[in-house]
């Protein structure tokens, strides 16, 4: 009896021990090799795009998320599109990618600087923001290379060629031709969307201590207003198709959303948003991450089409 109750003891010190050497190879590919999403853009039900980390770029079909082929390694925070064959993504050290329906081909590189956003009205006309107050604008075939003389742009919307917003550092610049300081709330602004000259949203906050922050969700309609305060999230990123359909995301799982009825909120703790794509008025895409087992960050994907439902992604599968 004690000689079987020995070998039921070893065996089962043996089977956690395995276990256990699983768990940890497993948590370290979790770490190693997994990757951070910052940005989506959803064309329409069937083409959305995801980007991230190290030259990460998912694609979902309507039906599942794939990776694509980048023709980068750098680091991607930004992606907007006019369409399924005219997709824009930017990031670390100026790079600057085209989907054209068929590939990603790297764009000669204009600047070094950081692009953290991009806004696209067309393939002739696309705006990106980043470090040093660089804006780059195309237009038709050649970029153009401007400093704000301010720090860090970190978002920018493009309506149409003489309506575009840039947000950063120092608050909200506007071109109709020619680029001006055009509203400071005294705080960092970090995501903007527009549908038109006549109506646009942006998302903020001041620095501060965790969970001691509070966003401050701004409208313009003429003149930039300050119209609601998040307390105890850092939001930034925001969405809009129209005055009365508004999506904005960040930190502790917050999405915060304005319809007919008002400003309605979700929070969850164990998820951090940051990036947000309208593909329509009850089409709404998510990315960021989620803490899992051992508090390893995981990327995350989450769509709303009437009810918020995680995407299945994949975590280590190579480019197609």
């Amino acid at each position: 009896m004690t000689r079987k109750l020995v070998l039921l003891v070893s065996a089962a010190l043996l089977l956690l021990t395995v276990s256990g050497c699983r768990y940890a190879i497993l948590e370290k590919t979790l770490i190693n090799d997994t990757y951070k999403l910052n940005d989506v853009c959803a064309v329409d039900a069937d083409n959305v795009w995801a980007v991230g980390s190290q030259g990460k770029i998912l694609f979902y079909d309507g039906t599942r998320w794939v990776n694509e082929e980048s023709d980068t390694g750098n680091t991607l925070f930004g992606v907007d599109a006019s369409s399924s064959h005219d997709v824009w993504a930017v990031g670390r050290n100026g790079t600057v990618v085209h989907f054209d329906g068929s590939r990603w081909q790297q764009q000669k590189k204009i600047t070094t600087s950081d692009l953290f956003d991009v806004s696209v009205i067309d393939s002739g006309h696309v705006y990106a923001v980043g470090a040093k107050g660089t804006v780059l604008s195309l237009d038709g075939s050649a970029w153009k290379l401007q400093s704000l003389g301010t720090s860090y742009l970190l978002g920018v919307a493009a309506a149409s060629q003489r309506c575009i917003w840039a947000v950063g550092v120092d608050g909200v610049w506007f071109c109709d031709g020619e680029w001006k300081k055009q509203y400071d709330p005294g705080f960092p602004v970090h995501s903007v969307s527009a549908t038109d000259e006549g109506h646009a949203y942006a998302v903020g906050y001041g620095s501060g201590s965790n969970p001691v922050v509070v966003s401050t969700i701004l409208s313009f309609t003429g003149n930039w207003s300050q119209v609601k305060q998040v307390p105890d999230c850092a939001l930034d990123a925001v969405c809009m198709t129209g005055a009365s359909n508004v999506w904005a995301a960040g930190s502790t799982g917050t999405t915060v959303h304005l319809d007919s009825k008002g400003w309605t909120s979700t929070t969850n703790q164990y998820e951090n948003y940051a990036g947000i794509s309208c593909a329509g008025g009850n089409d709404i895409w998510e990315v960021g991450s989620e803490i899992g087992a051992k508090w390893v960050s995981v990327p995350l994907i989450k769509r709303y089409d009437g009810s918020w439902k995680k995407e299945d992604i994949p975590l280590f599968e190579k480019p197609r």
